[in-house]
């Protein structure tokens, strides 16, 4: 990663960044094809890794350059890698979780709200993202907090419910269809979402 925090300082990813070179563009994408092939191997064994100290960090800064880069510049397999990797990385990971609202705003979870339109109305794009925001947001009430900013969370139980429908289906993008089933209660519960604090900010997460 040291190539693209070359452009990456501390208080947060460009604004406009320049686009890459292809060949950065060719070694981002076989990373991102490697670690998603890992963490469909053993997930287990991909977030413990990710979860260190120092890594953690490292991975939300990478995450939320190319994010933004990808979105600014249209490098659409990098957009939707890289959205795939960050679901796996948090999927019933609650420190991973809690990474995606930490840092400077933009944080990783508002970016992934924030995506272009298409990603939320063009149904082969929601099943890439949709399964992301569910894994971000199960049994974590503060993400969902910064979800419902941007996006109502209705739509998720939506897409749930018809993901569902297809009682054949044993998985869902790869997830486990007993984990969607379970996100499905969660997200439909009456006091799933609480109350945000005066000033608008997340609740404190200890």
């Amino acid at each position: 990663s040291s190539g693209i925090n070359a452009e990456y300082g501390y208080d947060g990813p460009l604004r406009s960044p320049s686009p890459l070179e292809p060949a950065t563009l060719c070694l981002v994408q076989e990373c991102l094809n490697t670690l998603l092939t890992i963490a469909r191997f053993s997930l287990s064994t991909l977030q413990s890794v990710l979860d260190t100290e120092g890594m953690s960090l490292e991975l939300r800064h990478v995450c939320n350059y190319l994010l933004t880069c990808a979105t600014h510049n249209s490098y659409t397999s990098i957009l939707d890698l890289c959205i795939q990797l960050i679901g796996y990385v948090v999927f019933s990971h609650p420190s991973n979780q809690i990474m995606l609202q930490n840092g400077p705003s933009p944080s990783i979870l508002q970016l992934l709200t924030s995506l272009p339109f298409s990603y939320f109305s063009d149904v082969k794009l929601m099943n890439l993202l949709f399964p992301t925001l569910v894994s971000a947001c199960f049994e974590c009430p503060s993400n969902i907090v910064i979800l419902q900013r941007q996006v109502s969370k209705v739509m998720l139980i939506a897409f749930l419910k018809e993901q569902l429908a297809d009682k054949e289906r044993k998985h869902i993008n790869h997830y486990p269809r007993a984990t969607f089933q379970q996100a499905l209660k969660f997200l439909e519960a009456p006091d799933t979402t609480p109350k945000p604090t005066t000033n608008g900010a997340a609740p404190e997460v200890t």
